[in-house]
């Protein structure tokens, strides 16, 4: 430039402002007014900028916690299918339920239509030779698994068993962020299996 305020680095694509204070006082001298009219509110700035990573770091783990209870979905359904002869209790040890399974099939994401003609979706379920039905719900979450969830899921299990009244269900969840003491009372008195972490893995 005709001011020879930049210099070039050491590259010829890289280029700098001058180190020895020459830029500072040209900026100065043409917009000291603009800056003293100004007076920058730093704390504002900063905390606003804290604000909007704090929300892009809350949606990212939110989108980690989503794919992160998807894989734990596949790797369940997985260990299901690589040992059909098992027990509930295996994975989720406080199972009421204690006699052999033969699981037939394995499905995840399995969408099932309620009464007002919303989609829900059961995260896996296993079918047992037996005629019995496994029913699992999986959950990754940063914090515990509450009530209001639980009883989502029992909203489900209901729904599935009006559907096929022939079948007796098995139900589980899985939360690997564990449960709130009531979730887990909850899941005591509706018979659901619980597990914290996936077993094997």
């Amino acid at each position: 430039m005709a001011s020879d305020l930049i210099d070039r680095g050491t590259a010829d694509v890289d280029f700098r402002g001058l180190q020895d204070g020459t830029l500072n006082l040209i900026v100065r001298h043409r917009f000291e007014k603009e800056f003293y009219k100004v007076v920058p509110n730093m704390t504002q700035e900063f905390q606003d900028k804290i604000e909007e990573l704090t929300k892009k770091t809350h949606s990212l783990q939110g989108s980690l916690n989503y794919y992160a209870g998807l894989y734990a979905e596949y790797l369940l359904a997985t260990a299901f299918r690589a040992h059909p002869r098992l027990m509930l209790t295996d994975y989720f040890p406080d199972a009421s339920e204690t006699s052999e399974l033969n699981l037939s099939q394995v499905l995840v994401r399995v969408p099932i239509q309620r009464e007002d003609g919303k989609i829900l979706n059961l995260d896996v379920v296993a079918e047992s030779a037996c005629g019995r039905t496994v029913l699992v719900e999986v959950k990754k979450r940063q914090i515990k698994t509450g009530l209001k969830m639980v009883e989502d899921f029992q909203e489900k299990v209901d729904i599935y068993g009006k559907l096929f009244p022939a079948q007796p269900i098995l139900s589980a969840f899985l939360s690997l962020g564990d449960f709130t003491q009531e979730a887990k009372t909850y899941c005591e008195t509706h018979g659901i299996a619980t597990a914290s972490q996936l077993a094997g893995f």
